[in-house]
């Protein structure tokens, strides 16, 4: 279906119902993504329709009425989508609100300058001849899984800060400072001492000359009261190798001979640290310690 509105200007209607419809809904699924809301799926439809409704008139309207309806519309679309709670959280979701349409827009005109592609600005973004149909939804779809992805794994970088300390493991002449994550769940213990799981990677700088495939191939290694045990819990059952070092430091507190259990699970990346500790290591008031 065509709509012709001047001899310069045909706009297909069914083209810009979609890409508006599903632009529209991105933009409001990315801002309830990033206030962390819990408004519905049938709100931000909703609100989507409507604004794509507008839009279909939006060429026959003068300039200055289309100027200061676009706003307006926002301000719309903000009501029906998240409801009005209060100022301040109106004020903040209508921020949102163009913060991710600015990052729609701006890539969208970004990636089209690179390429070389031209477009008509005019009451909106007209398609001209050579505009691929679709460019544009795709490449805000792009958008905004890239932008999900990237702040949700800022926030999960970020999400164990608080139970992250830092502690030296001290082995005879070696001190490696390390992050160490307090699990208040890990209740491992062997002969009434904590044990506190580490990765290979820093289980290398203690003991850069003993083999991973040794250590695989469950073989006894020359470490001070090493043994194997199977351990769940630590993403699943395995056989770890458990072993004493001279101490740990934390803070003005020393532990000595603690023990340790090497996990080649790769809990790392997880939780972003060397070291998983429990409370049992470095005593209850964990939380007074904390800087």
């Amino acid at each position: 279906m065509q709509l012709v509105y001047d001899i310069y200007m045909v706009i297909y209607v069914e083209y810009v119902i979609v890409d508006n419809l599903i632009i529209d809904y991105l933009i409001l699924n990315l801002t309830n993504f990033f206030l962390k809301s819990n408004t519905s799926k049938f709100n931000m439809i909703m609100s989507s329709i409507m604004a794509t409704a507008i839009t279909l008139f939006t060429p026959l309207m003068p300039y200055i009425i289309n100027l200061l309806l676009k706003p307006l519309l926002s301000l719309l679309m903000i009501l029906i989508c998240f409801k009005y709670k209060n100022f301040k959280t109106f004020c903040l979701e209508l921020l949102t609100f163009y913060f991710c349409t600015f990052l729609m827009i701006g890539t969208c005109l970004g990636i089209c300058e690179m390429l070389g592609i031209k477009y008509l600005i005019n009451n909106g973004l007209d398609y001209e001849y050579n505009f691929p149909i679709g460019f544009i939804l795709l490449i805000c779809t792009i958008t905004f899984v890239c932008s999900k992805n990237i702040i949700a794994n800022l926030f999960s970088k970020h999400k164990y800060d608080k139970f992250l300390y830092d502690l030296i493991l001290v082995n005879g002449n070696k001190k490696i400072k390390v992050l160490a994550f307090l699990d208040t769940g890990n209740k491992l213990q062997i002969d009434g001492k904590a044990i506190s799981i580490l990765g290979y990677k820093t289980f290398y700088k203690l003991y850069p000359n003993l083999k991973i495939t040794d250590i695989l191939l469950h073989k006894e290694m020359p470490l001070k009261n090493s043994k194997y045990i199977y351990i769940n819990g630590i993403g699943k059952s395995e056989k770890v190798l458990i072993f004493e070092i001279d101490k740990i430091i934390f803070k003005e507190k020393q532990i000595e001979n603690p023990v340790l259990g090497l996990s080649l699970n790769r809990f790392e990346k997880n939780t972003n640290s060397d070291l998983i500790i429990s409370n049992n290591l470095i005593g209850d008031n964990y939380e007074l310690c904390k800087d």
